[in-house]
């Protein structure tokens, strides 16, 4: 089950190269330092928060933002793609979400749940399949509430208005990804130039569009270039 649903990946990142507006990114900010002083916060007896929700456009930065915080917490992310995880057998969703959760527990993770709407959507859209899905909300809430508090449990999704509302009262910070303003992308896309030692002229900046789609744009056009370098065109 772990090989099939969960992925590690490398947190090193720096905050410093996450592209978000000041207020948002303070939001983040804030959240970090909770826990970095959570001994203190627990000895004095206020709770720590410990889920977070990221959701808006997609390509905007939540799997990067859910590196940053991992990186600067020093804990493993385990990255979980929710949609792979249902199964058609009667409470085998159920059974998967409860394995996930003993896994982040184990380890102490930074439990990133991509595409969370796949498992947390609200139980009055689907009258056909009510009563499973009303288990399998049922179960990740119950996993929720007895995370281990030292386990960061980050969700995600572009579909805010789908996801139950029990399940979005477990989240205790919510942060807003839309697509970045043209000033935005124009840093963005110095900051993705600035990595090669390679420069060439003609890439016609495109706006409106998803930092993933400006980074995939940009990189392509190199490579292209590059390519015609060495076939001598």
């Amino acid at each position: 089950m772990e090989e099939l649903y969960i992925q590690e990946l490398n947190p090193n990142v720096s905050l410093e190269d996450l592209l978000l507006a000041e207020h948002k990114k303070q939001q983040l900010i804030n959240f970090i330092k909770e826990h970095k002083h959570a001994s203190h916060l627990k000895s004095i007896g206020l709770p720590i928060s410990n889920t977070l929700l990221l959701h808006g456009h997609t390509g905007c930065g939540k799997t990067f933002t859910a590196r940053v915080l991992a990186s600067e917490l020093k804990k493993r992310l385990l990255i979980v793609n929710l949609s792979t995880i249902v199964s058609s057998k009667l409470g085998d969703t159920a059974k998967n979400i409860a394995m996930l959760f003993r896994k982040a527990n184990h380890t102490q993770a930074v439990l990133f749940l991509d595409e969370l709407d796949a498992i947390g959507q609200r139980r009055d859209l689907d009258a056909n399949d009510a009563s499973e899905m009303r288990r399998v909300v049922n179960a990740i809430l119950q996993q929720i509430d007895y995370l281990c508090s030292d386990v960061v449990l980050v969700g995600a999704t572009n579909q805010l208005s789908h996801i139950d509302t029990a399940l979005l009262r477990r989240f205790d910070t919510r942060i807003e990804y839309n697509l970045p303003s043209e000033e935005e992308l124009d840093g963005y896309y110095d900051s993705i130039k600035s990595k090669f030692p390679i420069h060439y002229e003609g890439f016609k900046r495109e706006y409106q569009i998803s930092l993933a789609e400006a980074q995939a744009r940009y990189l392509l056009f190199l490579k292209k270039q590059v390519i015609r370098e060495l076939e001598g065109e």
